[in-house]
């Protein structure tokens, strides 16, 4: 099942490409055979007595063969520009024209020259394929594309209760939720949620949401469901980020994904959130050949609960989030036996459990020192995060100890304007420890790094 080829191998006479034709002779239909060549079926018509079936195609491989053109065929100019091709090349156009029926392409002696040479585009595309629409699909685009974080549509009907649809953001943690640079002190949005989920995270969906309540007992609510992950893209360093969908136009809704998220805001200046996400099935969302339909069910259970304090003087955030996924072993067990053109990470021991967790505490110097209106708004700040997507194995498992993170940021924000701010920091990133104060371990070097950068926030229109 995990190729849609078969290598015979044998002494010359054994009858390697006799089997080919016995399976395509046992598949061939009648009409199919009619209609290609309607004289061999005159009178009875005996499929074992077809030298050639109609699903059948032999083609004797030549030395000098060390490009694809004696089989893809080629561009002429003699007698008029024209493209000629190939056996290979019609026996394929024929196949695309019955999906219904088994063919059979047999290379014989296919060893006498190097395949990777005169097959090369043939099985690139075999590594690259995938199902899209129930179709196999292989697609080699030039240039970019842009991917839309939000694009849906609103409809609200109180504020208890509202619907949208189409392109949301997963509101799952804290970083996801409020992804904007003015959200964060840190140059870069805080690397656990960015390492083990996608970030921002974005998927295809519906969502409902509003707010509940008043004065202190003021919540907000969002739920949603959504396009759930793909397991093939799980890997040992980024636990479930490669698995979101969306490599190919459509996304593969078998096994949807839940997220619920509710904040309270009772309190003046503090929120206070929780948040899941849950897919009871990620292995059904696969889009490739070798599925996890023989193995258990693939589950997917993220929690997070997360906080922030904003008063005149002082800005906290803080976060906490853990994941754990079953059948870890059997998607191991498939990624595996994929190869580097597959597009896939293929780096297994993905873990059953991931952790991170940070905080962050911001001081407001114009407010704390009674500045002027020229005082520059600056936020001096020190972050402290750890985050490992190798947390926790099952049995048979080893995980890597450099996939464990702490480290300390310290370095100031200033406020050009309200939405755009201007950062600089310093990084001290421990390897391989889960202390906050411990150096790394022997085996492993601490990275020290400066950062500046610009984050700005626009609405290009709302309605």
């Amino acid at each position: 099942r995990a190729k849609p080829f078969i290598l015979l191998a044998g002494i010359s006479g054994t009858g390697k490409s006799r089997i080919v034709r016995k399976l395509a002779q046992a598949s061939v239909s009648e009409d199919l055979r009619k209609m290609y060549d309607p004289k061999s079926v005159e009178g009875n018509f005996n499929r074992w007595q077809l030298h050639k079936p109609a699903n059948f195609e032999l083609i004797q491989v030549k030395p000098n063969w060390h490009n694809s053109l004696e089989v893809v065929g080629y561009k002429s100019n003699i007698g008029g520009a024209h493209y000629e091709f190939t056996p290979f090349v019609e026996f394929v156009a024929r196949a695309w024209k019955h999906l219904e029926t088994p063919f059979f392409l047999c290379l014989d002696e296919m060893n006498l020259a190097p395949v990777e040479q005169y097959f090369a585009e043939f099985l690139s595309a075999i590594e690259s394929r995938s199902i899209e629409n129930g179709e196999y699909e292989t697609e080699f685009e030039k240039g970019g594309e842009v991917a839309l974080e939000q694009f849906h549509i609103t409809r609200k009907f109180v504020k208890e209760f509202n619907v949208k649809a189409g392109h949301l953001i997963l509101p799952v943690g804290l970083t996801n939720t409020h992804h904007e640079p003015i959200n964060f002190f840190t140059t870069f949005r805080p690397e656990g949620a960015t390492t083990i989920m996608p970030c921002t995270w974005h998927e295809t969906g519906l969502e409902f949401f509003g707010n509940i309540g008043k004065e202190a007992y003021k919540f907000d609510y969002q739920a949603q469901i959504v396009a759930g992950q793909n397991p093939l893209g799980f890997s040992r360093y980024n636990w479930i980020k490669g698995g979101k969908q969306g490599l190919f136009e459509t996304d593969n809704f078998t096994s949807p994904a839940y997220v619920f998220r509710l904040d309270y805001k009772g309190i003046k200046g503090l929120r206070l959130g929780y948040s899941m996400y849950y897919c009871h099935d990620a292995g059904k969302n696969a889009d490739r050949l070798i599925t996890f339909d023989s193995y258990d069910p693939i589950n997917i259970k993220i929690f997070s609960f997360d906080a922030q304090y904003k008063n005149d003087y002082i800005t906290f955030r803080g976060n906490y989030l853990s994941g754990n996924l079953t059948e870890v072993l059997s998607i191991d067990k498939v990624i595996r036996t994929y190869t580097s053109k597959s597009g896939y990470s293929r780096t297994t021991n993905v873990a059953e459990k991931a952790l991170n967790y940070n905080f962050e505490l911001g001081v407001n110097l114009k407010n704390v020192f009674n500045g002027g209106e020229k005082f520059p708004v600056l936020y001096p700040f020190a972050h402290y995060e750890y985050y490992n997507p190798q947390e926790k194995g099952v049995n048979l498992q080893l995980m890597d100890d450099r996939c464990q993170v702490s480290y300390w940021t310290f370095g100031l924000n200033y406020f050009a304007l309200p939405n755009l701010v201007i950062k600089a920091d310093y990084t001290c990133r421990r390897i391989g420890t889960n202390e906050m104060f411990q150096n790394t371990k022997t085996n492993y070097n601490n990275e020290n790094e400066f950062c500046i950068s610009i984050g700005y926030v626009g609405w290009f229109f709302e309605r």
